[in-house]
């Protein structure tokens, strides 16, 4: 304050903070005040549309279809904050550790397919309850490079234990291709994506010789 003009001060004491975590209905934010407390009764603006809190004290925020950094308005209690986050899409990853023994593999013999799944989001692990039509196909090659084919319609996937699967091992046996096949709903889009994983085993290499 001087020489006749005055100047005002803007003093901020805390803040309104957010930790932010992946879901499979969309983005969920934990409003933290400056004593790191959760605030359950926090309500969020951004485009246009305000997010009130869940159950669990959570503002959950649907995926975009146009991914980008978005600016939301954290309100509570009365007071505001404007913040920046990263808005993401809706990215689906089958993953899947597919193990067969190869001392099994005997002709006309009977061999095991073990199998341990998982479903990523954008990087991050969920359940295997959003997979729909899961199956697993098994393609044998012979040694004079003719295929067949098996799929094992409705095959159950587990998060806390393998999935297994026998199968007859055919004659001349010179590559096993498994491969496991789901189908996910995207909640932004309402359309149908398709997920697999794959592995091969070539064995019996030494038959392609003459020793």
């Amino acid at each position: 304050i001087g020489n006749g003009m005055s100047s005002r001060a803007v003093i901020r004491k805390g803040q309104r903070r957010f930790l932010l975590h992946t879901m499979s209905a969309g983005q969920a934010f934990t409003v933290l005040n400056e004593e790191n407390k959760q605030l359950r009764d926090a309500t969020l603006w951004m485009a246009g549309h305000t997010y009130e809190t869940d159950r669990e004290g959570r503002l959950v925020v649907p995926f975009s279809t146009s991914p980008g950094q978005q600016q939301v308005v954290i309100t509570h209690d009365g007071w505001s904050s404007l913040h920046t986050f990263s808005h993401e899409g809706e990215s689906y990853e089958l993953t899947a550790g597919i193990y067969v023994d190869r001392e099994s593999l005997r002709q006309h013999g009977k061999s095991m397919v073990i199998v341990r799944s998982g479903l990523n989001l954008n990087g991050h692990a969920i359940g295997l309850s959003a997979l729909e039509n899961v199956r697993m196909t098994i393609t044998s090659t012979d040694l004079d490079g003719i295929q067949s084919s098996q799929e094992i319609a409705d095959f159950g996937l587990s998060m806390d234990r393998e999935s297994t699967h026998e199968f007859h091992v055919p004659s001349r046996l010179a590559n096993l291709h498994i491969g496991v096949r789901a189908n996910v709903k995207q909640l932004s889009t309402g359309k149908d994506i398709n997920l697999s994983a794959d592995q091969s085993f070539a064995v019996n290499e030494i038959d392609r010789t003459a020793h």
